[in-house]
């Protein structure tokens, strides 16, 4: 992959499917949102948002694991040239899944869920996003070196973020193509006096029911911001391989609805700001 970086800042209008944030991706005079992903580490697709990006199929698979815990082999391709606001990206190397895969059916509000595609941490890394609550759009620029606070640590299947729980920091890997925050069995012990119940856990592996604890309010700071979660699924299992035993599960895109933000991972830190739209802070 080649990125032809340039030192400006490209704002991007943001569309939304249910609280997912979706950023155009541009060939010529086509435009396709694609769903702003930390938890996808290569940029997935669809076959037919494959065909319209001229994707070149490839004789490779791979093989991912999704969030309701079961493996799956794809194909890849690479995409000639892409372009993301006044950036330019050449010979991306992409998984492309079947056209079902990425349709999620009818939410709880009764939206039909189709995904185009993801755009991945291969792609995430490499630049500062800050998103405008007020203004419903994302600045994009090429990530500096600055002097901040680092609220995480080194990638880890998917972007490892600290908070602090209770006076104490915990770690959780930050998935923003997930429409709900998931504690996995770390805490699933702890929280043994929750309710109990199922929800289903979706994916591009698919769709599983699974017993479940409810948490009913799960609440933690992210650079002094609180953020309080009402009625989060916690599994008995891993959410996502890795061997870190600390990790506590998934922070979805749910931790961002209602604030502007800044990920910034050549820095390492996320940001989060409540009712503002100003600049990060830390």
């Amino acid at each position: 992959m080649k990125i032809n970086f340039k030192n400006t800042t490209s704002t991007l209008e943001v569309q939304h499917i249910e609280s997912l944030y979706l950023i155009p991706i541009a060939l010529d005079n086509l435009h396709i949102p694609f769903v702003f992903d930390t938890g996808a580490t290569m940029t997935l697709v669809n076959q037919t948002t494959a065909a319209r990006l001229n994707a070149i199929l490839s004789s490779e698979t791979v093989k991912g694991a999704g969030n309701a815990g079961s493996i799956f082999t794809a194909n890849t391709a690479i995409i000639p040239v892409i372009q993301i606001g006044e950036i330019t990206i050449e010979d991306l190397h992409v998984i492309v899944v079947e056209d079902e895969q990425l349709d999620f059916g009818e939410t709880e509000n009764g939206n039909h869920l189709i995904i185009n595609g993801f755009l991945g941490w291969d792609i995430i890394q490499h630049f500062k996003w800050q998103y405008n609550k007020n203004e419903n759009c994302i600045n994009m620029s090429k990530s500096m070196q600055e002097q901040v606070s680092s609220n995480m640590k080194d990638w880890d299947n998917m972007p490892i973020l600290r908070v602090i729980m209770n006076g104490k920091e915990e770690v959780f890997g930050l998935d923003t193509g997930n429409t709900e925050s998931i504690l996995g069995d770390r805490m699933y012990h702890i929280y043994s006096n929750s309710s109990e119940g199922s929800d289903l856990i979706s994916g591009v592996d698919g769709i599983k029911e699974e017993n479940v604890r409810i948490v009913k309010d799960f609440s933690f700071l992210i650079c002094g911001e609180l953020v309080t979660l009402n009625q989060v699924s916690a599994i008995d299992r891993q959410v996502f391989p890795t061997e870190n035993k600390q990790i506590n599960g998934l922070l979805g895109v749910d931790i961002l609805v209602g604030k502007s933000w800044t990920l910034d991972y050549g820095n390492r830190f996320l940001d989060i700001r409540i009712g503002s739209s100003e600049g990060s802070h830390v």
